[in-house]
């Protein structure tokens, strides 16, 4: 089955409800199909859970460019997307887009996340099913099924504390600490990971 990206659903989104924000946001990684033999090599970046859309946001092997993604996305639209006040005003987007996940990114970096094709966008209505398991040798993933094949949602080595990529992206430095390895142990054993977001989505897909 044909895969879309969901660009336009996801700005229709933002677009319909001014103001809203992701509700989580964790460091992860993330790819098409059933999960990579090696977790840590699918694209490292981050998701954010919003009501009713999960997207995943990397700029990891990105070779497009904003104005590429901006010519190609407008082609897409339907005739009323056509009338949003992004199109005239392109930089109003990506201020938008940072605002909903609370300025995670910055508005370059949104740039080349946005472009990127590694980049996922899940809207709640094309998910079917949702499964939650864990491989003892690199941690737990969640498997979302969605009519248009699948995608893993991957603990990746990317989710520890670095200070120094934490100052480099403007962001508050983060450090390994006693309870993160707490936490990660007890998750790593339990197999027990962003369950806040298998329960949503899970729900989603009973819906």
């Amino acid at each position: 089955m044909e895969r879309t990206r969901h660009i336009e659903d996801y700005l229709k989104y933002l677009h319909d409800h001014p103001g809203i924000t992701a509700i989580k946001q964790f460091k992860c990684g993330a790819s098409h199909g059933k999960p990579p033999a090696f977790y840590s090599t699918a694209p490292a970046g981050n998701c954010f859970l919003y009501p009713e859309f999960l997207i995943f946001l990397t700029t990891s092997k990105s070779d497009t460019g904003w104005k590429s993604f901006l010519d190609n996305a407008l082609d897409f639209m339907s005739a009323d997307l056509a009338f949003m006040r992004w199109v005239n005003d392109p930089i109003n987007l990506l201020k938008d887009v940072v605002k909903s996940i609370n300025a995670y990114m910055k508005p370059k970096e949104m740039e080349e996340a946005l472009s990127n094709p590694n980049s996922i966008f899940i809207p709640f209505h094309i998910i079917t099913s949702v499964d939650a398991a864990r491989d003892w040798s690199q941690g737990n993933h969640i498997l979302v099924h969605t009519n248009e094949g699948d995608i893993a949602i991957l603990e990746h080595i990317s989710d520890c504390p670095n200070a120094i990529s934490d100052l480099l992206h403007g962001r508050k430095p983060t450090f390994v600490t006693p309870k993160y390895i707490f936490n990660k142990l007890k998750g790593h054993i339990l197999g027990e990971w962003q369950t806040d977001v298998v329960a949503a989505l899970q729900s989603a897909a009973k819906n």
